[in-house]
């Protein structure tokens, strides 16, 4: 139609991390390119952290340092202001989810379980090979706060958190959406899925076994019976 906007030709993506109090969890910047015109030449853009007194921002790990970019922070408040630049003519080439940086945020000691920190991406700019702007969007990301198979919240895997389990699988109690802090809390062995052996995962952390946050079986020999739960 005649006077409409443009279609957004770069969209800018923020991912999830998963993390307990007191965590350091990384947050990876990606950047989809479809402008069928010239690759990207430089960009700038802010994120911000929903919530300064539950996480901080503490770092950046920078992946375009060997394709001849630089990128520089500057953090005020909530808001960490980014500019990805190159003084070589370097540019980035089309594709989809393209790596630019990796946020690094340090959870507080006090950040309450359970909960979801949101962070968006405002003020965005992006410039082609030329110099000219490139319309753009962006996809926000999230910190989750918890611990793997803490149910209860209390920050601590007992019997207590095995029977809320339980009840989730049987179909007792409703299943967390995917994706959600609530549902990373309950994937107790972080497989991407709840089911038996995040209850293996739970009653092996009561026992006190090692285990790898990814659990393929018992460490030791754990009976589970999915009976019906009253």
């Amino acid at each position: 139609l005649t006077g409409s906007a443009p279609a957004p030709e770069v969209t800018l993506s923020l991912g999830t991390a998963f993390g307990a109090p007191e965590n350091t969890v990384s947050i990876p910047v990606a950047m989809t390119n479809l402008n069928t015109g010239y690759p990207v030449g430089g960009l700038q853009f802010s994120v911000l952290l929903g919530d300064t007194v539950q996480a901080h921002f503490a770092g950046l790990e920078d992946t375009l340092s060997n394709a001849g970019f630089t990128v520089s922070t500057n953090t005020v408040g909530n808001s960490t202001r980014l500019i990805i630049f190159s003084t070589s003519g370097a540019t980035i080439p089309l594709g989809t989810d393209i790596p630019l940086a990796t946020l690094v945020y340090v959870l507080d000691p006090a950040a309450v379980l359970g909960s979801t920190i949101g962070l968006s991406t405002v003020k965005i700019e992006v410039a082609d090979s030329l110099g000219l702007e490139i319309a753009a969007t962006a996809l926000d990301g999230e910190i989750q706060i918890g611990i793997r198979g803490d149910m209860k919240l209390d920050g601590d895997v007992s019997i207590l958190d095995v029977i809320k389990l339980v009840r989730v699988i049987i179909g007792k109690d409703a299943s967390p959406q995917i994706g959600t802090t609530a549902y990373n809390i309950a994937d107790a062995n972080a497989d991407g899925a709840i089911n038996v052996a995040d209850v293996i995962f739970q009653i092996n952390s009561v026992l006190g076994i090692a285990q790898k946050p990814v659990a393929s079986g018992p460490t030791a020999p754990v009976i589970v019976s999915l009976d019906a739960v009253r």
